[in-house]
């Protein structure tokens, strides 16, 4: 693309090194998208992630105060910081003391959901009291556990996931999901892409989540 003299590109960063980006930055203007590099100046727009998730874990935990578990992705991305730290703003201010095993990272694939489940039932010898996870993936292999062995009576009180699904609002359980607003997304990255092409200073910015509270059957509302 560079070979072919676009006046600029939006990239979605799939590795946390900055050192290539950096170097086709000198080059044209270039704006991350949904994933930000710290610490190497390069302008973004990302999701709000750490506060909606903090709304929703801190709201389960309203309800069930005993414990919370996480099962996220890759930890040196940009989205799993953020979801992991909104998850742990949320212990802190319900007063809980992260345990052990709240915590379990690998990838995010829905086999990785499946094993994460199934370690986290062996464990506890039943099922977490509130589960968040960090990806519509790693959900789906955590309830094809729960659905392999007939589990849905006893399954976790309160879900939450990272990403939204309709088939979610046809399932027995109720889960509550955290939705990108892709188009604003989209808007913010292209209004800024364009601005750096016009030799305006760039500049990074978040948008807010879409929160669907399914425990709640109330309607969608967005993450202030």
């Amino acid at each position: 693309l560079i070979a072919r003299q676009v006046d600029g590109l939006i990239i979605d960063p799939c590795s946390p090194d900055p050192e290539t980006y950096l170097k086709w930055s000198k080059r044209l203007p270039l704006f991350l998208v949904d994933r930000r590099i710290d610490g190497c100046g390069l302008p973004f727009v990302v999701t709000d992630a750490e506060s909606a998730v903090t709304t929703m874990v801190l709201d389960a935990l309203a309800s069930h105060p005993e414990e919370a578990f996480y099962f996220g992705g890759q930890p040196n991305l940009s989205p799993s910081i953020d979801r992991l730290r909104g998850f742990r703003t949320a212990l802190a201010e319900a007063g809980l003391d992260e345990q052990p095993g709240w915590v379990r990272a690998r990838d995010y694939r829905r086999r990785s959901g499946y094993e994460l489940m199934q370690e986290c039932y062996v464990d506890l010898g039943r099922y977490p009291r509130v589960l968040f996870t960090g990806s519509i993936t790693l959900l789906e292999g955590a309830l094809a556990f729960i659905s392999e062995h007939r589990h849905f009576s006893i399954a976790p009180q309160r879900i939450i996931t990272f990403d939204d699904h309709n088939l979610l609002d046809c399932l027995p359980l109720k889960i509550d999901a955290i939705q990108q607003d892709s188009q604003a997304l989209a808007t913010a990255s292209l209004e800024r892409l364009i601005g750096m092409i016009n030799k305006k200073a760039p500049d990074s910015t978040t948008v807010p989540a879409c929160l669907h509270w399914r425990s709640r059957k109330v309607d969608t509302e967005r993450a202030d």
